[in-house]
Parts: C-alpha cells; sequence; structure tokens
C-alpha cells in the first residue's frame, strides 16, 4: 500500500470514529457554530458542552476527550469527561493518543522532539508513567497501546 493510500485509510478511519463517537455534526460544523455538546453516554444524564474556545478533538478515550484551547493567549492541553464535563489543564504542548484515555504527553515542539514523555491515563483513579528517552538515545515515534510506546 502506497504512503498516501495507507494516509487516506488512517484519515477515513479517524473521521469515522469521530463520526460515530461524536456524532456526523461535529465534524461538519462552521468555527463560527455554537459550542456543541459532547457525546451522552450510558448513565450520564444529560450532554456535557463542548468547552468555550477549544479546537476539535485531538483524542477521544471512553470517559473522555482531548483538546487545544488558547487561554489569556497560553496554548493549553484539556482533558474533558464525559461523566461531567470536568476538565483538567494538562501542562505540555504536545500530546498523542492510543485512541483510549491513555495520552502520551512531552514537552518538545512535536512528540518526536520530545525527549521526556509521559503516559497519562486519564480514566477515574489512572496513572502517570514517565519516560526519559535520553538514556536510549531514542526518538518518539508513537503511542501503540496504553503502555506501549514506539
Amino acid at each position: 500500500m502506497s504512503g498516501s493510500a495507507s494516509r487516506r485509510g488512517v484519515s477515513a478511519a479517524i473521521t469515522t470514529v469521530l463520526a460515530v463517537t461524536l456524532g456526523a455534526g461535529v465534524l461538519t460544523a462552521p468555527a463560527h457554530a455554537a459550542p456543541l455538546p459532547a457525546v451522552v453516554t450510558a448513565g450520564t444524564a444529560a450532554p456535557v458542552p463542548y468547552p468555550v474556545g477549544g479546537e476539535p478533538p485531538a483524542a477521544v478515550g471512553r470517559t473522555g476527550f482531548l483538546n487545544q484551547a488558547t487561554v489569556n493567549g497560553k496554548r493549553m492541553l484539556r482533558w474533558t469527561r464525559f461523566a461531567d464535563g470536568a476538565t483538567t489543564v494538562i501542562d505540555a504542548p504536545v500530546a498523542d493518543s492510543t485512541g483510549t484515555d491513555v495520552i502520551m504527553t512531552g514537552k518538545g515542539s512535536t512528540p518526536a522532539r520530545s525527549l521526556v514523555l509521559q503516559l497519562r491515563d486519564m480514566a477515574p483513579g489512572g496513572g502517570t508513567v514517565t519516560m526519559d528517552l535520553r538514556p536510549l538515545n531514542a526518538t518518539y515515534v508513537k503511542a501503540v497501546s496504553p503502555d506501549t510506546i514506539l
């Protein structure tokens, strides 16, 4: 499979997952539209409002979603829980995800330039694992599972 075809397939898969998870309207709403509600999961009494000033989700897991926002002129990452809409600000400029509640964060300008990484389980009761790639002379490529990076 060519790289272009592979990228199209991955893009199509991401679009499909987001459409099924968040509802197709989220993917087609204009930038100036009013905030859209997030997914209503089983056991949730009301929709969770989408955080004001947030960009489209960078990652969606079982218990919440990650997005970037600019607050007071500073770019930051936020995890919003589906259960109650509570947000957690994450002090890291870049993130990657496995499509679960586990996200990888780093301090570099891109994930590949981050030499000290953290795998953060954003589910209730989840923990954080820090990995220093410098002694290994390694470069981050991708988070491939909730507890594994490439």
